[in-house]
């Protein structure tokens, strides 16, 4: 997780979005992902864990993985989420990061 210590909104950008100048620190709390993946003909995609999570952002990281690397199989997710949800502290993005890290080794 990360805690934003500082954030600037600076200008608007021509297309409506705005810089930012921030100063982020990690902090030593973790969700803890185990992955697994079996190949097959078709792709399907199971996310467990302690929470349910409406547009489960692994799920969508998953999908695109297989899709971009035209892989097909079964990814399997067990999530121990620890960051609280929509807190702002980077959560959800780590574990996408995660999975777009593990599964392109994991399916070779």
């Amino acid at each position: 997780a990360k805690i934003n210590l500082s954030l600037k909104v600076l200008n608007q950008r021509p297309d409506g979005y705005h810089e930012l100048r921030t100063v982020l620190q990690t902090i030593s709390l973790a969700d803890t992902i185990e992955v697994e993946f079996r190949p097959g003909r078709r792709t399907a995609v199971e996310v467990s864990g302690t929470v349910e999570i409406p547009d489960n952002l692994i799920e969508r990281a998953v999908r695109l993985v297989l899709e971009a690397t035209c892989t097909a199989g079964h990814a399997s997710f067990h999530l121990r989420k620890r960051i609280p949800i929509g807190a702002g502290l980077g959560g959800g993005s780590s574990d996408a990061a995660a999975v777009l890290l593990a599964l392109p080794v994991l399916a070779g």
